[in-house]
């Protein structure tokens, strides 16, 4: 049981440094403007549905783009979506090998 909380934490790492990686950091290296927003927006996908629903996580700004409140739930999805993908390639490949 610790091996497998061990390897989805591994795993769960690697999803995040990716993630880190291609929306938050690479965005940065882009010389056009809109290319940059394009690539930042997708850490918003999951704010998405409550701004589509008037719910009081909306927009912010001329960009439309979170307010606090947003992106710490865009942060609490992300982070939840890629532990429970990491914990279940670790379940699925552990069936596999056995």
């Amino acid at each position: 049981m610790i091996e497998v909380e061990k390897k989805t934490i591994q795993l769960f790492l690697l999803f995040s440094v990716a993630h880190t990686a291609l929306f938050i950091i690479l965005p940065f290296t882009f010389a056009e403007f809109n290319d940059r927003v394009n690539w930042f927006a997708i850490n918003a996908i999951p704010w998405w549905p409550l701004y589509k629903l008037n719910l009081p996580v909306t927009r912010q700004g001329w960009l439309m783009m979170p307010n606090v409140a947003g992106w710490i739930w865009c942060a609490v999805v992300w982070i939840a979506f890629y532990y429970f993908v990491a914990r279940g390639t670790v379940v699925l490949l552990g069936r596999r090998d056995q």
